[in-house]
């Protein structure tokens, strides 16, 4: 189920560079990529699992609530996180002239699928 929720992020989401479930410790459980990707997936992973952490931490301590989504935007792409549960969360790499909104929303899906799957 998982690669292919991931799969069909891809298909649906003008402008998907790749599409990964992550560990909050920074390791790719599952991905799906384009086959001219230039990017690192590895180290994109970790470095927003960090972020996250760091702004988790954040959150908490301004007391606004927990961290659900994180939405950043860089000279060349989109990164939009998706929490998944407190352990794993959905990163998605679009390209700028994607559909940002319709990501969104994928993720939101997928995310209300997924997260059965990862309650012990």
């Amino acid at each position: 189920m998982l690669n292919q929720t991931l799969e069909a992020i891809s298909q649906k989401v003008r402008g998907t560079v790749a599409v990964m479930v992550v560990g909050l410790d920074g390791f790719i459980i599952e991905q799906q990529a384009g086959p001219d990707i230039d990017l690192s997936l590895e180290a994109v992973a970790a470095e927003i699992a960090t972020l996250l952490r760091q702004t988790q931490t954040t959150t908490t301590d301004m007391n606004v609530g927990g961290l659900e989504e994180m939405d950043l935007r860089t000279e060349q792409f989109y990164i939009l996180v998706q929490k998944i549960t407190n352990d794993y969360f959905l990163c998605l790499i679009q390209k700028l002239d994607g559909l940002f909104g319709r990501a969104r929303f994928e993720l939101r899906k997928a995310k209300s699928l997924l997260a059965s799957e990862f309650v012990i």
